[in-house]
């Protein structure tokens, strides 16, 4: 059995960054799996259901609070583009996002056989992250971008509308919805409030992860399979994720929904 539990939290779910290195080393993994062994994305791209949607009436369903929409996404060139070429992609794609940003303002790195460019955008309500990196050992380059909204009326596939424009480049998207409880539930409840959700979006149940501290949950929802590329593992298909950890602390519980999985860490 394979586990691909990639999940990332923002804004109050988990501040400190949005960790696109470590993001960008999953989606090279995962990439890398999908080429030598019985993985395969499904392509194909559909228009993502805007906040009035199941995910928003599931958050309702457990009165869970919306906190922010996410979207990480990523697009794979088949060879090992140069500095230049990597600024001029980046450049490409802040265009057609509608970002001004200096070019000045970008970072590069280098180590070893891996070239990068990355810059951030945006505001206190919304914040775009891009990585571009040239990777010598695989023969290819990876354009990451990560697009984090507090706005509850923000309609994440106008990303893919505009990422659309770019000639060349197929992207590939994991959304992530993060909602919170304002109070405790217990361990052994977890499940039960992943149950609900996984009512509301008409999805079977497929396999349970838990670890003593967060409870995860894949799916495949019909409600969804119109709207969502699945990922395929095995003979598995899956196209969301639910999950959810409890912060004593803050004496809230934090519930993720992500389609087709949660990408990142807790």
């Amino acid at each position: 059995m394979v586990k691909i539990v990639i999940t990332t939290a923002g804004s109050e779910a988990g501040q400190g960054g949005y960790f696109l290195k470590k993001l960008l080393l999953y989606i090279i993994i995962f990439a890398a799996l999908c080429s030598i062994g019985n993985y395969s994305v499904d392509y194909s791209l559909g228009k993502h259901i805007d906040n009035k949607s199941p995910y928003y009436l599931s958050f309702s369903s457990i009165s869970a609070v919306p906190l922010e929409s996410r979207v990480d996404c990523w697009a794979e060139i088949g060879r090992v583009a140069s500095a230049r070429e990597l600024e001029l992609i980046m450049l490409d794609i802040l265009q057609v996002l509608g970002l001004k940003v200096n070019p000045e303002k970008f970072v590069y790195k280098k180590t070893g056989k891996e070239i990068s460019i990355s810059c951030s955008a945006g505001d206190s309500h919304e914040k775009y992250q891009v990585i571009l990196q040239a990777e010598n050992d695989f023969e290819k380059t990876y354009a990451v971008l990560t697009f984090i909204s507090g706005d509850k009326d923000c309609k994440l596939y106008e990303l893919e509308e505009k990422l659309r424009q770019m000639e060349g480049l197929r992207w590939n998207y994991y959304y992530l919805y993060t909602g919170a409880i304002n109070s405790v539930v217990d361990y052994q409840s977890q499940e039960k409030i992943l149950d609900i959700i996984l009512k509301n979006l008409d999805a079977e149940k497929l396999e349970v992860y838990r670890d003593g501290k967060v409870t995860s949950i894949t799916g495949y929802s019909k409600i969804l399979e119109e709207t969502v590329s699945p990922v395929e593992v095995g003979k598995k298909r899956y196209n969301v994720q639910t999950a959810v950890r409890t912060d004593s602390a803050k004496q809230k519980t934090y519930v993720y929904i992500g389609s087709p999985l949660i990408l990142g860490d807790y």
